[in-house]
């Protein structure tokens, strides 16, 4: 835990955010292979949806660099000021504007623990992969319904 003033911690924020709107959303790289599945999700007539905790403004930049973008119907994150950063609001949010009401045909993808509780919190199963930032016990101590080791 950093030690700073509420006032140091919105600076801290806002010289982040400087950097990674410029810099840093493009210091990643997709995973090995999940252009490919993509691809074969949306041709079998799956909806693609993102769900993420990051600001919906930087997650559709990334996939528009990456040229990931028209795979998705819709991108769905946080926003600056603050609103919805716990994945479960973002899911639901998700949720409410597709209108999406059959969520037994839904499942949700991820690699941490707040995305299976997200996904369980809105009556969603979830897939949970270790290719990301979580690991296997991680999401199955979560409740992930199957975990996938890679794409």
């Amino acid at each position: 835990m950093i030690d700073m003033t509420e006032e140091q911690a919105r600076e801290a924020i806002q010289v982040y955010r400087e950097y990674f709107s410029v810099t840093g959303l493009y210091e990643n790289i997709p995973y090995n292979g999940i252009e490919g599945l993509l691809h074969d999700l949306q041709k079998a007539g799956k909806t693609l949806l993102v769900a993420t905790s990051k600001p919906t403004v930087f997650a559709a930049r990334i996939l528009e660099h990456f040229r990931l973008l028209p795979y998705f119907h819709g991108v769905y994150g946080s926003e600056l000021d603050g609103t919805r950063v716990e994945k479960a609001d973002v899911i639901q949010y998700a949720l409410e504007q597709e209108r999406i009401t059959a969520r037994s045909r839904c499942v949700m993808v991820g690699d941490r623990d707040y995305d299976v509780l997200g996904a369980h919190r809105n009556g969603l199963e979830a897939i949970g992969v270790t290719y990301g930032y979580g690991s296997r016990e991680e999401l199955i101590q979560a409740g992930a319904e199957a975990v996938a080791e890679d794409v």
